[in-house]
C-alpha cells in the first residue's frame, strides 16, 4: 500500500517534533512527487520544524513555498516563522519577529493573542520598552482581546526600564480590549512602585485592584511599605487602620511593617501603639 497524505503528515509531525526540518522538507516534496497535493497543515508543520531548529532562514523559504504552491499562508504560518525570530538572541531576532508581523498586515493576515503574547514575551525577556509599545500599538488596533500573560510581559518590561507610570496605561488599554486582568501584573506594578516610594501611584493602583476585586493581603502589604519607604509614618498607620476598617485581610506583617517604620525613627510610643492595636485584631507582630 502507497502511504496517503494522512500518513505523510504525520511522518511531517514527527520531524517537526524534534526540530528535524531537513527531513520534512523531504517528506514535503515526496509528497508532491507523488502528487498528493501538500495541504496548508503540511506547509505549516514544516514551518514548525523550521521554527523548532531556531532556522529563521529556512522558515522564511518554506514560507516563500507555500506561496509559490499557490497556499496562502495563515495566522499560524506567520506566527510560527514569528516565534522561530524571537527564539534569535539579541535585538535582531525581536527586530524579525516585528517585521512578520508588519508583514502579516500587508497580506491581510489578522494576528492572534497567540501572535502578540508571544512578541510581547521576547519584548519582556530582552527589557524592549520601545518594541513593546510599538506591538501594543499594533495589538489595540487590530482589537484581539490578548490573554493574561500580555499583561505580565508588559509589566515586566516597565519594571525593568523603569517606565512604571507607563505601565498602568498599558494595563488599562489591555482592559479596554476586553482582557481579563492580571493579578500578578498588577500586583508586580504595585511592588515596583512600593520599591520606589511612590506612595502615590502606589494608593492609586491599589484602589483600581480593589475594584477589580483581586486586591490581597501582599497588595496592602505593598501600599503600607510604600508609604512607610517615604517617612510618611502617621499616614501608614493611619492607613493600616482603614483596612481593617475596611475589612481588608491584613496580617502580622502588615503591622510590622508601620512598627519599624515608627522604630527606625526612634519612636518608640508610636512602634507599642500598632502593637497594641495589632493585638486587638488578634495578629502576633514581632516585637521591634
Amino acid at each position: 500500500l502507497e502511504p496517503d497524505i494522512v500518513a505523510h503528515n504525520a511522518m511531517l509531525q514527527a520531524h517537526a517534533r524534534c526540530g528535524d526540518a531537513v527531513g520534512a522538507v523531504a517528506v514535503l516534496r515526496a509528497m508532491e512527487q507523488q502528487q498528493l497535493n501538500p495541504t496548508l497543515a503540511s506547509h505549516n508543520t514544516v514551518l514548525n520544524a523550521f521554527a523548532k531548529a531556531g532556522d529563521t532562514v529556512g522558515g522564511r523559504a518554506a514560507l516563500d513555498n507555500m506561496q509559490r504552491d499557490n497556499i496562502a499562508p495563515d495566522v499560524i504560518s506567520y506566527t510560527t516563522l514569528l516565534r522561530a525570530h524571537t527564539a534569535v538572541p539579541g535585538a535582531s531576532g525581536l527586530a524579525g519577529a516585528v517585521n512578520v508581523l508588519e508583514e502579516m498586515g500587508a497580506a491581510r493576515v489578522t494576528p492572534n493573542h497567540v501572535t502578540f503574547e508571544t512578541l510581547l514575551d521576547a519584548c519582556a525577556q530582552r527589557s524592549d520598552l520601545r518594541t513593546a509599545r510599538r506591538v501594543l500599538e499594533h495589538l489595540c488596533r487590530a482589537r484581539v482581546v490578548p490573554g493574561r500573560s500580555a499583561g505580565a510581559a508588559l509589566v515586566s518590561v516597565c519594571v525593568k526600564s523603569g517606565a512604571l507610570d507607563w505601565g498602568a496605561e498599558a494595563l488599562a488599554q489591555l482592559r479596554a480590549l476586553g482582557a481579563e486582568p492580571c493579578h500578578a501584573a498588577y500586583g508586580a506594578l504595585l511592588e515596583a512602585h512600593a520599591a520606589r516610594g511612590q506612595a502615590s501611584q502606589a494608593t492609586e493602583l491599589f484602589a483600581e485592584m480593589r475594584r477589580l476585586g483581586f486586591a490581597e493581603t501582599v497588595n496592602a502589604n505593598a501600599l503600607l511599605k510604600a508609604h512607610a519607604r517615604t517617612g510618611q509614618r502617621a499616614r501608614a498607620e493611619a492607613l493600616l487602620e482603614e483596612l481593617h476598617e475596611e475589612g481588608c485581610a491584613l496580617d502580622a506583617v502588615s503591622c510590622n511593617i508601620v512598627m519599624e517604620a515608627h522604630a527606625r525613627m526612634g519612636d518608640v510610643a508610636g512602634a507599642e501603639r500598632v502593637m497594641q492595636q495589632a493585638r486587638q485584631w488578634q495578629l502576633q507582630p514581632t516585637a521591634v
